[in-house]
């Protein structure tokens, strides 16, 4: 489950059966194959149907947000370093005509995730859905390296070079790419920003050094459940990782990709969440969260359907890096090289605010705390709260009683469009203007 290595050598084997049979038997043996394919697929829903699953679980992001009717375009953006990223957009509802021009909102998952986490909470609570509803032109990003943005202009996925990258270059390459691109299309001079997880780390890395850029781009960031110190997180998963240096081995074994999308270890999980039901919590609490009961675990069902959806092996050896010394720092080629810290001295006066839960075992209170401490150090701004019973998966999936961040978010969004009110809403959330002050619900 860990590398692609064995995986590839079946689908080219795979690949060659299939070339054999057009060979041997032609037109009508390609379309014996795509007629197998398809039945293999229909028989594989209808028996996973049974189960009793979401529907969604098993359709990708643009079909789930078309079966819940709203419209859905894809887009194909290049980065500066070659990577292709498939980028979904919800300019509306079906039933919107004509289409009247809105604000857009950049959507960024964490590692290992996919812009289907943004819809898997359904049109009731899925982020994206719940932007759209509220008039926001909404643009889902997919990463380099995951299932939905394996293109690039140059390698494959085979290639050592694919692979060259970790959170950083998402946020320096990637980042830079979708929002010229989203400002182009749209003709709006700067974008919203809401991500989950990794996704606010790569931000916070890009702010620093590419403040110039965001200082003129950027119209606000709200970041659910940053990380930026795994010395502090209470994850054991993490933990595990840095002890065995799991990442660390991989691409000393040639092996440059970091648990790669399949059904099998995707279906497993609801497999075991639904036939043996002690395991799921026990799983989830490795990974994120020790108290699955805060979390919508039915809506949680789709977000796993399309976990873990791969990465590099660099980009997790990165973030196990930061359990190895305390402080937010670039990634080091090997432990004899300097450690060069993130300047958060260099982020530009842009509204930001981090929403984190004090139940998340990856975004540990500490290590909000220790973000606030920053700004303070050196005079910047960010608008954190904190919220009792979330956690880091909720995020996605809240329940209906946990849904309050999203509201949250939409009033920071809307304050943000115009500085004096965004300085009323700060004031109203008695918020210190010079630094910053926690609010916790």
């Amino acid at each position: 489950f860990f590398f692609s290595s064995r995986r590839r050598h079946t689908r080219q084997r795979s690949v060659s059966w299939a070339r054999r049979c057009v060979q041997e038997t032609g037109t009508w043996g390609l379309q014996g194959i795509l007629m197998a394919k398809i039945l293999t697929l229909v028989l594989f829903v209808i028996f996973a149907s049974a189960l009793g699953f979401d529907p969604d679980v098993y359709l990708n992001s643009s079909e789930a947000i078309i079966s819940h009717g709203y419209l859905c375009e894809e887009h194909e953006i290049t980065t500066e370093d070659g990577h292709i990223l498939v980028v979904y957009r919800i300019p509306g509802k079906k039933n919107e005509n004509p289409l009247p021009k809105k604000q857009p909102v950049y959507l960024q998952p964490g590692i290992f995730c996919t812009s289907d986490v943004f819809v898997a909470a359904g049109p009731k609570k899925g982020v994206a859905y719940f932007l759209a509803n509220n008039g926001y032109d909404v643009w889902l990003v997919n990463s380099r390296g995951t299932f939905y943005s394996h293109k690039h202009l140059k390698y494959t996925r085979k290639d050592k070079e694919y692979w060259n990258y970790t959170f950083e270059e998402l946020g320096v390459y990637d980042q830079r790419a979708v929002i010229n691109y989203i400002t182009k299309v749209t003709g709006f001079p700067k974008v919203h920003f809401w991500s989950h997880s990794q996704g606010g780390t790569q931000m916070m890395a890009a702010l620093t050094l590419d403040p110039e850029f965001y200082q003129k781009k950027l119209l606000s960031a709200v970041m659910t459940g940053p990380v930026y110190r795994f010395d502090l997180t209470s994850s054991i998963f993490i933990k595990i990782m840095n002890y065995t240096k799991l990442p660390h081995l991989a691409m000393q074994l040639g092996a440059y990709e970091f648990l790669p999308y399949t059904k099998l270890l995707s279906f497993s999980l609801l497999y075991l969440k639904k036939y043996i039901p002690p395991l799921y919590p026990i799983i989830v609490s490795i990974i994120a969260d020790e108290n699955v009961d805060i979390t919508d675990n039915d809506k949680a069902e789709v977000f796993f359907a399309h976990f873990p959806a791969g990465a590099s092996s660099k980009s997790f050896k990165h973030l196990i890096q930061l359990t190895e010394h305390p402080g937010f720092f670039r990634y080091r080629e090997t432990s004899e090289d300097p450690i060069v810290y993130y300047d958060f001295s260099k982020i530009p006066n842009v509204p930001l605010a981090v929403f984190a839960g004090q139940a998340d075992l990856l975004s540990t209170p500490a290590e909000i705390a220790w973000l606030q401490e920053q700004f303070f150090k050196v005079g910047k701004k960010v608008y954190v709260k904190t919220y009792k019973n979330i956690g880091h998966i909720p995020f996605l999936a809240p329940l209906d009683s946990n849904q309050g961040f999203l509201k949250d978010g939409l009033e920071f969004f809307s304050a943000a469009e115009t500085d004096n009110e965004f300085k009323e809403t700060l004031l109203r959330h008695n918020i210190n203007q010079q630094h910053y002050l926690t609010v916790t619900l």
